[in-house]
């Protein structure tokens, strides 16, 4: 189905510091593997040769800047993990699928299948293991996909993208690609001498032996759900309530609460059950002093919205909205060191992996600010960039439209005997009638605050 053409180490253009790099708490709870992101194109209108020595021309420049994921990740002395900055290299694979088109993966739904055949595979288990891989396939319609690997110990999805941002400039010869260099200080990140919990911080608490979470996974599917910039609108009107002006609603605010109170509607949970909506945030400026614009590494945290499903359904969606908004503006820099001397006290050990969730419970990333579809290594954009790989049922993220038409998309999965229930709700609520009756209240209606 996939037959490979190249396998090599592709290492910077010039040589790096060697060293070791210690990782922040932030760091080492964050997904602990690899994390996939495919990125597809149409027609490149270049031969696969150019193709694959531009990748690899580009990959060895942003290496030389972004090093740490030119080596390896490894454990230190006292069994905690590193980034041991070695030079060697991120891993390149070029292949070609004499089976695929652009239009069997573009819009659809991604699946472990599509990680199979298109991203790289690299034993995260084993350590020390290779931070990055790429791997570029060739599809028989003359378009590629662009599969990549990043350890998630070492950077999050803001650095990932903007690392794929850099290589397509270099690519492109872009004026000004070459950044001041990286910011690898994490001392703003490290718990004090005396550890100073002030939150309660039920995402990262140890999980017992007899906890549902421990649980087999469901089976569950993965459903791509759009809304047009018409539709955005309309949710963050329903938000506002009859307010006039409307409240200031984020687009992740508003999608995250409609599908968040659906997803209790459709599983058919009891009035009496507590449901968890789970999610990250940046805290780059919520530090005091701020994270550099430049720093490589984890600058998230873990953050979680809770309430009863009766308070969730029985209400109009502005209820959930106005408790998602209530939480977030509450993170501020006590709240993230609190989180980082938690994490201290705790030990990594006891710390439960971000992919584990009760059934009760929804957890949705919003990839919004980043630049996901900045990838343009000279054959255009891409039209599709997608995580092809889904723990469990109630995990979604979400997803600026590639057309740049002010819609987005949120790409969920959920258990089986719940989906169809679940559309139907979705798209339900949103319909054109109730949509034209809620303009009418509110004409002035805004979907800015995106």
């Amino acid at each position: 189905m996939v037959e490979i053409l190249e396998s090599c180490m592709v290492v910077p253009s010039k040589e790096t510091p060697q060293h070791k790099l210690w990782l922040s708490n932030l760091d080492v709870v964050a997904m602990r593997g690899h994390t996939p992101v495919l990125h597809v194109y149409r027609r490149t209108g270049v031969s696969p040769s150019f193709a694959v020595d531009t990748v690899k021309s580009a990959l060895a420049e942003a290496l030389a800047v972004y090093y740490p994921l030119a080596g390896k990740l490894a454990v230190d002395e006292n069994g905690r993990i590193e980034a041991d900055c070695t030079g060697e290299g991120a891993l390149f694979v070029a292949a070609k699928s004499d089976e695929y088109a652009v239009d069997d993966v573009d819009g659809v739904v991604p699946t472990a299948e599509m990680r199979r055949l298109f991203v790289p595979a690299v034993e995260s288990h084993e350590l020390p293991c290779t931070v990055l891989a790429i791997q570029v396939t060739f599809l028989r319609c003359g378009g590629m996909i662009l599969g990549t690997a990043i350890h998630h110990a070492v950077a999050d999805g803001r650095c990932f993208f903007e690392f794929i941002k850099m290589m397509s400039d270099i690519a492109r010869q872009v004026d000004g690609t070459q950044p001041a260099s990286l910011s690898l200080d994490r001392s703003l990140l490290r718990a004090l001498p005396t550890p100073k919990v002030t939150f309660d911080h039920p995402e990262y608490s140890p999980v017992s032996s007899d906890d549902d979470n421990n649980a087999p996974a469901a089976p569950f599917v993965v459903a791509l759900f759009e809304l047009s910039k018409d539709q955005l609108r309309f949710l963050k009107l329903r938000c506002s309530g009859d307010r006039n002006p409307p409240t200031a609603v984020s687009t992740f605010q508003a999608v995250a609460a409609h599908a968040w109170r659906c997803a209790c509607i459709a599983r058919g949970l009891l009035p009496s059950q507590e449901t968890r909506l789970h999610t990250i945030t940046d805290v780059h400026g919520r530090l005091k002093p701020p994270l550099p614009p430049r720093y490589l590494g984890n600058a998230a945290v873990r953050i979680s919205v809770t309430t009863k499903v009766e308070k969730l359904i029985s209400h109009s969606i502005r209820y959930g909205a106005e408790h998602i908004r209530r939480v977030l503006n509450n993170i501020g820099d006590e709240y993230v060191r609190s989180v980082v001397d938690y994490v201290e006290v705790t030990g990594i050990s006891r710390l439960p992996a971000s992919g584990k969730l009760l059934r009760t419970d929804l957890r949705i990333v919003s990839w919004l600010s980043l630049q996901s579809y900045a990838g343009d290594f000279g054959w255009g954009e891409p039209i599709y960039v997608a995580r092809p790989h889904f723990s469990g049922g109630g995990h979604g993220y979400l997803v600026r439209s590639p057309r740049k038409d002010g819609g987005v998309g949120l790409t969920l999965a959920l258990e089986v005997d719940s989906m169809e229930r679940f559309k139907q709700l979705f798209y339900d609520e949103i319909n054109e009638k109730a949509f034209s009756k809620c303009l009418r209240r509110n004409p002035r209606g805004s979907a800015s605050s995106l």
